[in-house]
């Protein structure tokens, strides 16, 4: 004859199992809005993605989104690349980082 006790903990051990073992949530934010601007203004800029594909062409100063992340676990990389007449071309790396609560998944 199995003891009340016993099936008590055992109740409780299930229970809490199903209670604990919900997956965690990523909080932050997967695009952040960026200001561009240049001296002087009115430059022209491009910018592309780690595969090299243009995601924004325009002129300064400009605000856009762009998304943090790059696949699972990725962070995202950008080069913004400026140009205007009569002035050297000026390429500027745009890097993300690895938002900590991505790793409230793995717990």
């Amino acid at each position: 004859m199995i003891k009340k006790s016993y099936l008590k903990m055992m109740a409780i051990f299930i229970a809490s199992t199903f209670l604990f073992s919900s997956c965690a949530s990523i909080v932050s934010k997967s695009s952040y809005t960026i200001s561009i601007n240049s001296v002087p203004s009115e430059a022209k800029i491009v910018i592309k993605d780690k595969k090299d594909i243009e995601i924004f062409s325009g002129q300064t100063p400009g605000t856009l989104k762009l998304k943090a992340g790059s696949g699972f676990f990725g962070k995202a990389g950008y080069q913004v690349t400026y140009t205007k007449n009569g002035y050297d071309t000026k390429t500027v790396p745009v890097e993300f980082k690895l938002d900590g609560w991505y790793f409230g998944n793995i717990l």
